[in-house]
Order: structure tokens, then sequence, then C-alpha cells
């Protein structure tokens, strides 16, 4: 059952929110992590990262080490290439690696996979060949972020229409490398890793939400939802 959806936050086209803080997402101790959009997913594992408390008082989830993740039960909403797609993310990352995944749909499967991740600390997007669209400059570690990926059309997310912000600003951003993007298979979601078997693509540090909606945020849009939360991140 969806929950409540913190104030001045975009809900248009929300088809996911999980906030580890929010207890009506996430209450300590429990396997499960829930959607508070319309959609209600419920996110579970076998392995989940620890539940902590930060020094600004944050509830959120630490990844450390190998193979910690949340999958939902059921597919998410995206498969092919054509759909358009917002994530944004509030993350702090403790080291930096080559993909380590933030949220991230279908393991190894050639040209058919999804990710929104950081590659050596400059948050991109990938579909596994690899290919994909990510910052010049690489975010700090140890800082609390907001990523905010908008991407017009799958198909197209290694091109400049996709946009990368932080904590609510447009960022320079490059194509790292351009293969042949496949048609999105429908699998469930995962949060923090991409590749159980693969220790390079754990997600090293903190995840406090994330946000999905299946259209384009406007620049407006992003903003309003950094301002939504800033305060309470410190961002």
């Amino acid at each position: 059952m969806a929950g409540t959806v913190a104030p001045n936050i975009v809900t248009d086209g929300l088809v996911l929110y999980l906030d580890a803080a929010n207890p009506k997402s996430y209450i300590s101790g429990s396997t499960t992590w829930m959607d508070l959009s319309k959609s209600g997913y419920t996110f579970t594992s076998l392995n989940p990262p620890s539940y902590v408390t930060d020094s600004l008082g944050n509830k959120c989830f630490e990844y450390t080490g190998a193979g910690k993740y949340f999958d939902s039960t059921t597919n998410s909403p995206f498969s092919g290439n054509s759909f358009g797609i917002t994530v944004i993310a509030v993350v702090n990352q403790f080291s930096t690696g080559n993909y380590y995944g933030i949220l991230t749909q279908n393991e190894q499967n050639s040209t058919n996979s999804m990710a929104f991740l950081s590659l050596n600390g400059r948050f991109g997007t990938d579909h596994w060949s690899p290919g994909g669209r990510r910052l010049i400059t690489a975010a700090s570690n140890n800082q609390i972020y907001q990523v905010s990926w908008v991407v017009p059309s799958w198909g197209t997310h290694q091109d400049s229409t996709t946009k990368i912000y932080l904590n609510g600003i447009d960022q320079p951003t490059e194509e790292y490398s351009r293969d042949i993007v496949g048609n999105l298979v429908p699998r469930p979601f995962r949060v923090g890793n991409w590749q159980l078997n693969r220790t390079d693509m754990d997600f090293q540090g903190r995840i406090y939400s994330i946000l999905v909606y299946d259209r384009v945020l406007s620049p407006t849009e992003i903003l309003q939802n950094y301002n939504a939360t800033k305060t309470r991140f410190g961002l």
C-alpha cells in the first residue's frame, strides 16, 4: 500500500518512491523496503545493507562489502527503448569503482539492461555493453548529493539529450562509450548493485532515497525536488 509522499515533491508521473527514513517505507529490522508511490512496489533482500543513522540524524542504508541489494518483487514498468525516465537519488559514496550500481534493471544481458550508477565517481547511465553518458568531473566522496538523471528516450541515453543534475544544477556531461542499445528486458528494479557476482558493481556508500518518474522532469521540477529535500540532507 502506498504511503505519504513528502511535501512539495513532484508527483506527476511518479512510479517509485523509496525513503529509508520514512517509517511507512522502511521499519528498522525489516527485510522489506516499501514504495510510497501509488505503484506500491515491495523491495526485499536476502542480503540487505546495514540500516544506519548519519551524523545529521538521517536514517539510510549503508552499502559496504559485496552483494548487498534490494530487489522489487515484481517487474518495473519499463521495457523496450523508447520510454522517457527520470531517476533521482540521494546518495553518499564512500569510494569509487567502475560500475557502482545505484538503481539498475536486468543483470548482464548484452545491450538489454539499464543502470543509473557511479562510474569512478562520475554519475552516469549504462546499458552494459558498455555505453552511456556521465559527468565530466567526478563528484567528491563522503558528501551527500541529490543526483538526478533525466533521459528523454532510453534508446538515446548516451546522447547529450540526457541531463544529469547534482543538487538541482545541470552538470557538464560526456559520452564515455557508444554501442547498440537493445530493448530493455522486463525485470525487477535493483537498488545498490547491478550484478551480484561482480564486486565492481556494488555501490559503496549510503543510499537515502530514490524517486523514479515515467516521464522527463523539467529543470524547474528538478529544482523543486531539490528544494524540498535540501534542508533535510544538509545539501
